[in-house]
């Protein structure tokens, strides 16, 4: 518990120290986040992954859309490995210049359970592909950096019943790390920091949804140039279990 405490605190700190340059220039945001989060386990150890994500800013302007699918592999102490492929539309500057990017990503992911409370730990790697861009417009050829992610995720019931189980109430904390690599990386080392707090409820056995709060900050590209935004966050999870009954029942 003092480790979770820590990586909460880190996740405060961490983009104060980074905006406290006498010259930083703070740009302020508003977003509506809208999710679609899909998994399928196939058999007892293979599955698929698919989600799609849209973001506008100030209710009607597309900020981005994101498409990822992936295939997943489960271990016999239930750790989740996951390499896929992505493809994600920004919307650039005042003009709204759509700027493509291409995305390998893999991810380990596993979860500890307890009586009223959820801890999920996410480590996330990224191979970026961003077309160039020069003065605002995009010119030929594609940018290429890593980024590392971590993210860890607390529910916690506000009913009598477990995380998970049909009209089960939670509440949710979670924080996301995200850090850049690669030669092309000059001043944003830190990509970002999200922070979410928000509620979620099971719906049914398969279907989950959660509303809430994301506070991010961003550093960009230039020296001393940071965004931070503020996001109304809308998440639909779905899973699905297409194994026989016999191994669901070795499952539980």
């Amino acid at each position: 518990m003092k480790v979770l405490l820590l990586v909460l605190v880190l996740s405060f700190k961490i983009p104060i120290l980074f905006a406290q340059s006498p010259a930083k220039r703070v740009t302020h945001k508003n977003y509506m986040w809208y999710g679609y989060l899909f998994q399928a386990r196939n058999t007892e150890r293979w599955g698929s992954w698919f989600d799609f994500h849209l973001r506008t800013e100030n209710l009607n302007l597309n900020s981005f859309w994101i498409v990822r699918v992936g295939v997943i592999y489960r271990n016999k102490l239930g750790t989740m490995f996951v390499g896929g492929y992505a493809n994600l539309h920004s919307f650039e500057n005042i003009n709204r210049i759509d700027r493509n990017e291409h995305r390998i990503w893999q991810q380990v992911q596993w979860v500890n359970t307890y009586p009223r409370m959820r801890i999920m730990h996410r480590f996330r790697f990224e191979q970026r592909y961003r077309q160039k861009m020069l003065n605002g417009e995009i010119v030929p050829g594609y940018n290429f950096n890593h980024r590392l992610r971590y993210m860890l995720n607390i529910s916690v019931s506000l009913n009598n019943k477990k995380p998970n189980q049909p009209k089960s109430l939670v509440g949710v904390l979670q924080n996301e790390l995200l850090m850049n690599a690669g030669k092309e990386i000059i001043y944003n080392y830190l990509d970002q920091n999200r922070l979410f707090v928000g509620v979620g409820f099971q719906i049914t056995p398969t279907i989950h949804f959660q509303v809430g709060y994301m506070h991010t900050f961003l550093q960009q590209p230039a020296p001393s140039s940071y965004v931070e935004s503020n996001t109304a966050r809308f998440f639909l999870f779905h899973q699905i279990d297409l194994r026989k009954k016999e191994n669901k029942s070795k499952d539980s």
